[in-house]
This record gives C-alpha cells, structure tokens and sequence, in this order.
C-alpha cells in the first residue's frame, strides 16, 4: 500500500494521528475536513518514535495533529474525516481512538435510568452462520416474556447489522454497507446513530436484555474485547451462546448464502470450499478468552440434540426461561433452481460489476421473479468436503470433544443426508440454470430467448429487473 496511516485520538478539539507515503521522502500533507469542504491542512512531520521502531516509518517523522478547530458538539465530529492531500485516502480511527469515540456518544445520552439496584444479564447469541438465527430473531423480537427478559428491539432484528458494523475494522467492507454505497466515514455515522439507539435503548430498562447477530461469530479477538467493554456499561452479567454444525451441511448452506448475497466468483473446488469451512476451534476459543469458557455455552443444530427439536426452543430453554414459544422458519433455503440461476447471474453479470445498492436490489427482485420455478433441494455432494473433512480432524475431535459427542455420529450427515441429487461442479450448475432461464423466458414471453448467454442476462436486467 502506497498511502497508509491512523488516527490515535479523534475528538472535537484535536486529532491527531500519522501517515505514511512509501512514494515520496518528504514531508507528507494531511488534509481536514469539514461537511467535505477543507478546514485545516497540515504536514506530517511530527516526531513519532514508536513506529520508526516497529519499522513502519523509517525516521518515525510521520506524525501530525489537528487542534486550530472547535466544534460545537459531538455529532460534529460525525461531518469530520481526514485525508491524504495528493491522493485523497481516508484515514481511520485505532480501535483506542473508535472505544473512545463510542463512549463519547455513549455518555451524551440523557436517557439512563438508575440500575444500581438490579444486577443485569446479557445474553448474547452469535449464530454462528446458517444455524437459525433468523428463526430466534423473528421468533423473540416479536415475542413478550412474561419474565424479566426483553429481545432488544434496537435498529434491526438482526443486531449483526448494528454490532458487527460497528466493531469490526473496515465497515465499509461489510456487505450491508456496500450495498447501501456508504464509504468508510459514512459507516462512522450510521454506526454513531446506532450507537445512540443501542444506548437508549439499553438504558431505558433494567431487564435482562437478549441480543442475536451472528455476524459477531466473525469479529476478531480484539473487536470482541471492545464489544465487551461496550455491554459492560450496562450489563454485569455476560453468556455467549454459539450453534454450530456439521460442516458438510454448513459449508452446503453458506455456498448457498455466498450465491443469495451476490458472490459471483464461487466454485466448488476444495480451495475454495476451504474457505467456508467452519473452523470451529478458532471461533469459539475467542469467546472463551474474551468472556471466559464457563460463560460460553457450545450447542449443537441439530434437531436429535435441540430441547423439542426446535432452535427457539432451545435457546430460550438454555437462557433459563420457561415459556412455550412457538417457532417459525425462517431464511429459508435457496431451491435447487433458484441457486442454479443466481449462480451464473452473479458469475456473468455481477461479477464484472461492483456491489451497490442499485445491483443489490436488482439481485433481490430477481430472486422474486425466479421463486415460482423453485421445485428442488440444493444438495452439494458429499465428494466435494470429505477430503476438507479428513484436513480438519482435529478441529472436528476438539469440536466433539467440547460438545461431548461422538464425532463418527457428529459426521453421519455427511454420507447419510445427501446421497443423490447433487451438486457436483460448477458445470452442473450452470446447465441447469440455462434450462430454467429458458422456463422462464416461455412463462415471460411465451418463447424461449434465443440470444447469447451474456445478451440473455442483459435482456432479463433491462426488461424485468
């Protein structure tokens, strides 16, 4: 990377931060500014000894700071991003200076109730993927306990949007702010928006509060540990629990998921599949060291170990709450055909393209346009993981062994539940997406398109998306 630096400390009267130019030896000019217009320009050429000894600059003469200005108020900062001059890229916050900035949002809040007396618990659910989420949070955020527990009903039901936006290194890389075009200081100010409603939302009660996202599955160590910190202002009490399963049936369902959400460069090659697999040692280990092992709680999707065979159920069971909650699916599997559609649309059309909310949105109305061919289950073949299977033994055995299960019968499903029809390459696939292209283009037109392939896709955006 030509341009690279950060910002340490990011307040309404100073910032300051450094940056390096692997360009240029001189002095590099950082730029600040304002609702995008320039307010204050200034060289970098402060004296910062601790990266010319972690080797980052060579003279460590990299530093700069910003304090000619005073705003009015916090949300202020939020119309604040800093740049390199020359190139215009944006500098971003250290994880110090970003937990510095979500209390600062955090203590402007007026809203906080008095909870001395009452000693709170967070239960935190965090998936992972593919382990019915969407089910818990549909399910709970509609549903009123008659204990002292409340679902939070904060900026989505999904708290993976709010939570892992916010915590996580590079928001605008995060899908959901891709699709919403936002840049890395936009992300700043949804996430400081979200911020605020996650605080009056947390602080307006003295329940204990439930919170599912399982995009907080992906956080990284340190990113969780900033998350604490951020429950800890308003809980005393933290559990983590994580579903996990299989990894035959898992890595099936995400391949799906990649093709729902877009992905136009899958296959089914064991390099990629690798990818997908679960890892289950590495996401649970770092619950463990941020929350401590005996406040994380491992559960198995599978219906043979769910209390009533049922997710919600379970969860609710495993919280301590003794109520009937009645379940319902949700995020429903893609179909054979809809999977086979989306996957050569996403490889022929979306893959040349960058994810906006204009191609998202056209993703999301075919999906709608394609739903009356749906007839078949996307099965991929067990063939395709066995070796990624034989690769992660140990992680499989640690796994087996933290659930206290048989890992022989925790792998049953991969031979024994998808035995034919499916999936094998990536030819496959495609033919059968051509065939049903062709079914819909007689139910739309009454005859089959007879263009290219390309001009076929084309045709289908321009005319019914």
């Amino acid at each position: 990377m030509a341009v690279f630096g950060m910002l340490d400390i990011f307040r309404t009267n100073k910032i300051e931060g450094w940056i390096v130019d692997s360009n240029i030896q001189h002095e590099t000019k950082v730029v600040l500014k304002y609702k995008n217009e320039v307010i204050a320009i200034t060289h970098a050429n402060r004296s910062r000894p601790d990266l010319k000894e972690k080797k980052i600059h060579p003279t460590g003469i990299c530093g700069f700071v910003f304090e000619d200005f005073s705003l009015l108020n916090s949300l202020e900062l939020l119309d604040l991003r800093v740049e390199h001059l020359d190139t215009s890229t944006v500098l971003k916050l250290s994880k110090e200076a970003m937990s510095e900035l979500i209390k600062l949002f955090v203590n402007n809040s007026n809203q906080r109730v008095n909870i001395s007396g009452k000693a709170r618990t967070c239960y935190l659910h965090v998936g992972m993927h593919k382990t019915g989420s969407s089910s818990i949070q549909k399910v709970l955020s509609e549903h009123t306990f008659a204990t002292n527990t409340q679902y939070l009903k904060a900026c989505d039901i999904n708290h993976s949007i709010p939570f892992y936006s916010l915590f996580v290194d590079n928001p605008e890389d995060y899908h959901i702010n891709r699709s919403h075009n936002r840049d890395y200081y936009d992300c700043i100010n949804f996430n400081m928006k979200n911020v605020e409603a996650l605080d009056y939302e947390l602080s307006k009660t003295i329940d204990d509060v439930i919170i599912s996202g399982e995009d907080i599955s992906v956080l990284a160590l340190d990113n969780l540990k900033i998350l604490k910190d951020f429950l800890k202002l308003y809980f005393d009490n933290i559990y983590v629990f994580i579903y996990i399963r299989a990894p035959h049936s898992y890595i099936s369902s995400s391949f799906q998921e990649l093709v729902k959400n877009g992905l136009g460069n899958v296959n089914f090659t064991t390099s990629f599949l690798r990818k997908l697999f679960p890892n289950y040692k590495n996401v649970i280990n770092k619950f463990d060291k941020v929350f401590d092992s005996s406040n994380v709680q491992v559960r198995l999707f599978d219906r043979n170990y769910l209390v009533g065979g049922d997710i919600v159920q379970d969860f609710v069971s495993v919280i301590g709450i003794d109520e009937n909650v009645e379940s319902q699916s949700a995020n429903e599997s893609l179909t054979l055909e809809e999977a086979s559609i989306l996957f050569v649309f996403n490889k022929y059309y979306i893959s040349n393209r960058s994810m906006n909310s204009e191609i998202h949105h056209k993703l999301l109305r075919l999906r709608k346009l394609i739903t009356p061919l749906a007839k078949n289950s996307f099965k991929i073949s067990p063939e395709l993981t066995q070796e990624l299977i034989v690769e992660k033994r140990d992680d499989i055995e640690w796994l087996c062994n933290r659930l206290n299960i048989d890992s022989e019968s925790f792998l049953s499903e991969s031979s024994s539940s998808f035995d034919k029809d499916v999936i094998k390459t990536s030819e496959q696939l495609e033919t059968i997406a051509w065939q049903q292209i062709k079914i819909l283009s007689e139910k739309l037109e009454g005859k089959a398109w007879d263009e290219d392939r390309v001009d076929i896709l084309n045709k289908l955006v321009r005319e019914y998306l």
